[in-house]
């Protein structure tokens, strides 16, 4: 099995961390205008959840497992694509407004275009078919 060369999507996925920790920064007492709004609150739970869920990534890269690599990846993709949907399991709480008011920062699209990437090298690496 060849090892995937991952090196530029996790430059972006270091670069999508950034911004996300960005806009968390923006609805914390960072940002004295979120004091005591609600929304800002709600706003930071469903940004940093973005976050807490890719060391499952993280461990299955340093593992070396790309079918792992790969099953955390259609994760991310479903829970991304979740967050965006308007009647989705996170619509209620209103997930889809919090991404469209943070889109400035960064786009959960761009997110799942590199999940969809670091998937398909991994994948690629099965049978040793990787390329740079």
């Amino acid at each position: 099995m060849a090892t995937p060369h991952l090196q530029s999507e996790l430059a972006q996925l270091l670069i999508f961390v950034s911004k996300v920790s960005q806009a968390i920064r923006s609805n914390t007492a960072f940002n004295s205008s979120t004091f005591g709004d609600r929304q800002a609150h709600v706003d930071a739970m469903y940004l940093s959840d973005t976050l807490h869920r890719m060391h499952r990534l993280g461990r299955a890269i340093i593992e070396l497992q790309p079918v792992q690599i790969s099953a955390v990846c259609d994760d991310l993709i479903t829970l991304f694509e979740d967050y965006r949907a308007p009647a989705g399991p996170f619509a209620k709480g209103g997930a889809p407004e919090c991404f469209a008011r943070h889109n400035t920062y960064f786009r959960l699209t761009d997110a799942i275009e590199l999940f969809q990437s670091i998937k398909q090298k991994s994948l690629a690496s099965l049978q040793g078919d990787v390329a740079p």
